[in-house]
């Protein structure tokens, strides 16, 4: 949200933003998101009506955009079959990961578990096969966020009926 701190707007005709990154605004209090990573000089140009002059204000380096980390992890062995439904998880991130947030869910999409470490292992339930999607969200340093999500199969234990005695 930028807004200049000591304008009157009753004293000023028109105004301008530049926001460094190739967007403008004629608005005198705007809202701009900034779509890549980098470092922005930001300006903005009043127009009094007390004379029409121009005042400029420029701050270099003003806005600073944090990329966003990149994130992926495994899942090992996949797929299982019940009962050993137990599954390591080994999360990877290019970023200063400060957390790592993953939550398992059932096949209906509620959550049946957490975990904030890297590389969690979880037991998913022992009687039920199926997709189950599994959310990673991590924060870097900067506060920025990235979520990836992934479902692993957990595949029904089949029986099979072989019959002892066999009649024509």
């Amino acid at each position: 949200y930028f807004q200049p701190d000591t304008a009157i707007p009753a004293l000023i005709s028109g105004s301008l933003w530049n926001f460094g990154d190739g967007a403008y605004s004629g608005a005198l209090n705007e809202v701009h998101a900034y779509e890549a990573p980098g470092f922005y000089d930001v300006s903005l140009t009043v127009t009094s009506q007390a004379g029409g002059c121009d005042y400029t204000l420029t701050k270099e380096a003003y806005v600073k955009v944090f990329a966003l980390p990149t994130i992926s992890f495994t899942v090992t062995p996949q797929p299982v079959r019940i009962p050993d439904t137990e599954i390591d998880f080994i999360g990877y991130s290019d970023a200063d990961v400060i957390l790592w947030d993953w939550t398992f869910y059932s096949t209906e999409f509620d959550s049946i578990g957490h975990s904030y470490f890297q590389n969690p292992r979880f037991t998913y339930p022992e009687n039920i096969g199926g997709s189950y999607p599994v959310i990673l969200e991590v924060m870097d340093a900067n506060g920025c966020v990235s979520t990836m999500t992934q479902v692993v199969e957990i595949q029904d234990l089949f029986n099979l009926y072989i019959p002892t005695t066999f009649t024509p």
